[in-house]
């Protein structure tokens, strides 16, 4: 595990998107590289006076080094894995953003993050009995289809979303918005030890120890798409936190996909806008494996042909109704 990039993080003023570009650059970068010629060219690609005067002083990044090395440590007495942009367990789909999380801290099974197989499966912290049902099942549904279930973790569709998945023994992501020694929302601190003891994992690029801030939902959004080839929608609201994720999946290009309400609810309203432009529609199981042939286009899309699905269309159980 290469710290530097930890280190780049204490810069004030030196963002996610600048630090990408320093990796693509540099995927090999090391502290060394602050006292030859490749600082000339972070330099360039910073294109910050106050940022490159930073950089120039390498007694201070060597005590963002140590201070980085320090905070790795720490994370490992905590039983908390430190995964940075440069490292082989860094999630592709994620790398593909153009502000990724530099650094990722984990919390149980960490070779999730070597899977792009995984769907985000979002909504109101508010929903209906019918939302909580839908959630579940689809969770359960693509569970069994060897999926990964990403959430966030919070009350409502996302809580019903990893009960789900753990109910039909599958694998789930839980992404927190804040450091993962401070469980939010409370009330779901016990399911987020049973995601881990089911072999779940729990991700935040937010260190442990960190402040909480409402901006950092907003951010945690943008990962729950990023780690995901397809995001589902269960129930929102035109407005509310679940259209941000909506918002990150549709520029970074991920397949959206969403249950045709039965309600006329405001929890429905923003879900029944996004049937209006167009995204896909699940009505009842029947329409799975037309899903999967969109989630494996998408996937060999994103992936350059190398999808790791292909998907295999046999027939789904309970050919059923989803929800009743």
């Amino acid at each position: 595990m290469n710290s530097i990039w930890i280190a780049l993080t204490y810069i004030k003023g030196l963002g996610t998107k600048k630090i990408k570009n320093i990796y693509e650059a540099f995927p090999d970068l090391q502290l060394a590289d602050f006292q030859n010629g490749k600082i000339e060219h972070i330099i360039k690609i910073v294109k910050n006076k106050t940022i490159a005067e930073t950089l120039y002083d390498f007694d201070l990044i060597q005590d963002y080094a140590k201070k980085a090395i320090q905070s790795v440590k720490f994370h490992q007495e905590n039983e908390i894995s430190v995964i940075t942009i440069g490292d082989a367990w860094y999630p592709d789909l994620l790398k593909k953003l153009e502000d990724p999380p530099i650094v990722l801290y984990c919390k149980g099974n960490i070779e999730l993050l070597q899977s792009n197989k995984n769907i985000a499966i979002v909504g109101t912290r508010n929903p209906t009995n019918k939302g909580k049902q839908m959630a579940k099942r689809i969770a359960q549904i693509f569970s069994e289809k060897d999926f990964t279930i990403v959430s966030g973790l919070a009350l409502g569709i996302d809580t019903e979303a990893h009960i789900g998945t753990l109910d039909a023994n599958g694998k789930t992501i839980a992404v927190l918005a804040g450091g993962l020694d401070t469980i939010y929302p409370k009330e779901n601190l016990s399911l987020a030890e049973k995601i881990i003891e089911k072999d779940g994992l729990l991700i935040s690029e937010k260190p442990i120890q960190s402040k909480m801030y409402s901006a950092a939902f907003v951010q945690r959004d943008r990962i729950q798409s990023g780690l995901s080839i397809a995001v589902c929608p269960i129930q929102t609201d035109i407005k509310g936190g679940t259209q941000n994720t909506i918002g990150f999946a549709k520029k970074q290009n991920r397949l959206l996909f969403c249950p045709v309400p039965m309600e006329d609810v405001p929890q429905t309203m923003g879900i029944k806008q996004l049937l209006e432009e167009g995204i896909i529609e699940l009505r009842t199981t029947k329409d799975i494996p037309i899903i999967l042939n969109h989630i494996a286009e998408k996937m060999n899309e994103l992936t350059n042909g190398l999808s790791e699905l292909p998907i295999e269309n046999e027939p789904i159980s309970k050919q059923l109704d989803l929800f009743n």
